[in-house]
């Protein structure tokens, strides 16, 4: 009896670890919504990232947000990683979690130099040159998309086998999939009319995808739990 208690204290520990750094990073990479807050804002317009760009109010706390966020996510990643062996998806899984932690921490470390969106002056400098801290910025957000991407579509192709009583965590892994697969081409979409001067709802699309990764890491803590429990279930 001694020897389970003492085998599963360290798992427990580690469990309650990765789920607080999950419900962290959810929590954190939700800053952004405080612009409704702080803001007098109607129908948001521009990217999320004009938020944390240069000379823009509050800044300094959107892009703490995303730093902590990234961290949290990150670090889970790992936590979990250091385990073998794994499952190749399972591995997909937190390696996507990691490139989307890491490079969201980079994306908060090199902020866009001026909102566009709101600042004609700024969309004149930037048609005419853009800085390379801008293209890296938009190199670490597609990167962090993609790996948000890639961990909610491994995380879905993980609950195909998982057996009958994980149905409704399927069904909200599919759900999640679906809403970020349809909010990125979405969001794709109003990129490329936005880029053309035609309207665009761009800031609502983006700002769907963004709830929609936050719901993706609080499944992910959830999924955490739910294993352990039916684990005890065997």
């Amino acid at each position: 009896m001694s020897w389970t208690h003492e085998s599963e204290t360290p798992a427990r520990s580690r469990q309650i670890v990765l789920v607080s750094l999950l419900c962290a990073a959810a929590v954190f990479y939700s800053t952004w919504i405080l612009e409704f807050v702080l803001f007098d804002v109607e129908s948001p317009v521009g990217y999320v990232s004009e938020l944390s760009a240069r000379g823009q109010p509050f800044s300094w706390l959107f892009r703490t947000g995303d730093f902590l966020g990234g961290v949290a996510a990150g670090l889970a990643a790992l936590l979990v990683l250091r385990r073998r062996p794994m499952p190749v998806l399972n591995v997909i899984a937190w390696v996507g979690m990691a490139a989307f932690g890491w490079f969201t921490v980079l994306d908060s470390l090199l902020p866009m130099s001026c909102a566009p969106h709101s600042d004609p002056q700024c969309a004149a400098r930037l048609a005419a040159h853009e800085p390379l801290t801008d293209q890296i910025h938009l190199l670490t957000s597609t990167v962090s998309t993609g790996g948000a991407i890639v961990s909610m579509l491994a995380f879905t192709a993980i609950t195909l086998k998982r057996p009958a009583r994980w149905l409704f965590s399927r069904t909200c892994a599919f759900a999640a999939t679906g809403l970020m697969v349809v909010s990125t081409v979405w969001t794709l979409a109003a990129v490329a009319l936005d880029s053309l001067g035609k309207p665009a709802d761009l800031g609502t699309a983006q700002r769907v995808q963004l709830l929609t990764i936050t719901t993706w890491l609080v499944y992910a803590a959830a999924t955490m739990v739910l294993a352990r429990r039916n684990l005890r279930v065997r």
